[in-house]
């Protein structure tokens, strides 16, 4: 994430894991960062996935930030999920919070560090498909030009 001008940020998001619940976690991740993190001294700030550090409180705060945004904590607390990772339970409580059901799996997998559960429910492969699709030019923003291969 960086700032084009003090008051315009611009979040970068890849589509590394094309996954549902990955692509709404962490926009929700960046926009923790500015929400908890940026002042007038800040110009830009850059995730690094590869890194083993896991101590840097701003990473650990936007995590909290997009979680509780995603599924507040009163309503992930009560749910069964927490012990049961049952596919009913995690499309119940996305319907009843009005979310995909991708990200109450993601939180379940991430929860629980089982990221071979709920497989089919993170909506693998979907979000490129829901880009705004080609610009007026006729270029699709998320497939590389032939320049860049």
């Amino acid at each position: 994430m960086f700032f084009v001008a003090p008051d315009r940020p611009v979040i970068a998001l890849t589509l590394r894991h094309d996954r549902i619940d990955y692509f709404w976690f962490t926009l929700l991740h960046e926009i923790g960062h500015l929400v908890r993190d940026f002042g007038d001294d800040v110009e830009g700030f850059f995730d690094d996935l590869d890194s083993s550090e896991g101590s840097d409180p701003r990473e650990f705060g936007a995590d909290t930030f997009a979680q509780d945004a995603l599924i507040p904590s009163a309503d992930w607390e009560k749910s069964p999920l927490r012990t049961s990772p049952n596919p009913a339970y995690v499309r119940d409580l996305a319907a009843r919070l009005g979310i995909h059901p991708a990200v109450v799996a993601g939180r379940v997998r991430r929860e629980r560090n089982s990221y071979r559960i709920l497989s089919t429910l993170v909506g693998h492969g979907k979000v490129r498909g829901l880009s705004a699709g080609p610009t007026p030019s006729g270029r699709d923003l998320c497939r590389p030009s032939r320049n860049a291969l």
